[in-house]
């Protein structure tokens, strides 16, 4: 049964795109809150954008504390994390902003918020792996230095196989029955390269917009600074609000694929 399950790999490609469109209104509603809500934490920490330019760094008034920059991070974390969550409810599980919501919000939040750091640890994994292999100290004993090579490389594939289980990651958001470990491992059999093509043309897709915003913002550089930075910051976190988004509906897509 399972391996009969065919890969749509264009409606793996294209859902997260479709779901935004979908619902346009809904998602310039939320999408520019949370922008707003990221940009006054970027300033409460002067964190802004300017602040990533060498050349106007030192008139950004910028905070050079590694302690101050993780708690920026944690809270900016929590602002995506409030959006997600409303913006999984509301798209994809039809539930209403009222009062009855609002009052499950917080727990839910926090729980997706806890899961979403999760993520991005699991995520980042390859590149302490890549550290450890730059930092070690070549062992002249062939089979320590094979041993060694070998475990840290592991960490190279943990994103690839979380890929696997992206369905089961939409599935405990939803808070719902999980499908079995050993179903998705069937209905994922012989398709992990579409999936992992349909998933690298989608980063493609959110490099190309990243660097095009980037390059965007850099050549509009100049003026009156403090306007500047207000527009590029909001910018700026708002094709972050959309880059989030479009990889939350990817593992939403899985979802409707793989899931139960």
């Amino acid at each position: 049964m399972s391996d009969d399950l065919k890969y749509p790999f264009i409606k793996a490609l294209t859902n997260p795109f479709s779901a935004i469109a979908d619902r346009m209104g809904l998602f310039l509603i939320l999408s520019l809150l949370a922008a707003t809500l990221l940009t006054l934490n970027a300033y409460i920490f002067s964190q802004t954008f300017i602040c990533a330019i060498s050349s106007l760094y030192a008139s950004a008034h910028c905070n050079s504390s590694l302690a101050f920059y993780g708690v920026y991070l944690l809270v900016k974390f929590f602002i995506l994390s409030v959006f997600l969550r409303i913006w999984y409810d509301t798209a994809f599980l039809a539930q209403k902003i009222d009062r009855t919501y609002l009052k499950k919000i917080p727990l839910r939040t926090f729980k997706f918020f806890l899961g979403l750091l999760l993520f991005l640890v699991l995520n980042t994994i390859p590149a302490l792996s890549l550290y450890l292999l730059i930092i070690r100290k070549p062992n002249p004993i062939f089979q320590v230095e094979l041993v060694y090579f070998t475990f840290v490389s592991i960490g190279f594939l943990v994103p690839f196989v979380m890929l696997r289980f992206y369905s089961t990651l939409a599935e405990i958001t939803e808070g719902k029955h999980i499908t079995d470990m050993k179903e998705i491992l069937q209905k994922t059999r012989y398709k992990m390269s579409k999936i992992i093509l349909s998933f690298c043309l989608l980063l493609l897709v959110i490099f190309v917009i990243f660097l095009s915003t980037m390059t965007f913002l850099r050549l509009h550089m100049g003026g009156n600074l403090m306007l500047y930075n207000f527009f590029a910051e909001i910018s700026f976190e708002w094709v972050g609000v959309l880059i989030t988004t479009l990889l939350l509906n990817f593992i939403r897509t899985q979802k409707e694929i793989f899931g139960s």
